[in-house]
């Protein structure tokens, strides 16, 4: 057994609404958690109030009984088709994550994929997160997930309903 994370994982979907009012989820990174199975969501550091590259935001995440911080540099903000940071590597968490959720108009809605990739992470906190958050041996069917929950949550409030996003809609995802 080689106790190896994958370092890339990337999903797609299909939301009905304009790149601009999936924006508004997506680049307001206080809602994460609304779409997100592991963001409880996040602050601006700073006094920044939007994403724009070079902004830090520090957010806060829970898997299981695990519960942690991390703060996160702006690297793209490009309203309404491209969100892009990464996290900053600490004493207490020397790995690095870049993440990507790109926006693109697509027959009458918006083509979404989220995309994570390792920049870095040392062996030792690598075999102790395989063992301990399964879910990030191999990251794609979080993605997946993560693009569910936001599908549901921006049509829902399309249709002016309110909820939380839990819970896909029929032929969500071409994964």
């Amino acid at each position: 057994m080689t106790m190896r994370m994958a370092r890339t994982a990337q999903a797609d979907t299909w939301i009905a609404a304009p790149p601009e009012r999936v924006w508004e989820v997506v680049g307001d990174i206080g809602r994460a958690g609304e779409w997100s199975g592991e963001s409880l969501g996040s602050e601006w550091l700073d006094s920044v109030a939007g994403p724009v590259p070079g902004a830090r935001f520090k957010g806060r995440n829970k898997r299981h009984l695990m519960r942690w911080t991390r703060v996160s540099r702006v690297l793209t903000a490009d309203p309404p088709l491209e969100f892009a940071w990464e996290t900053e590597p600490t004493a207490l968490y020397p790995d690095s994550t870049e993440w990507h959720i790109r926006l693109a108009p697509e027959s009458g809605g918006t083509r979404v994929t989220e995309e994570m990739r390792i920049i870095k992470i040392p062996r030792p906190m690598e075999i102790g997160i395989y063992w301990l958050i399964r879910e990030h041996r191999d990251r794609h069917e979080d993605l997946v997930r993560d693009l569910e929950r936001l599908k549901s949550l921006v049509e829902a409030e399309d249709r002016g309903e309110t909820g939380t996003g839990n819970g896909p809609g029929p032929g969500a995802l071409n994964v």
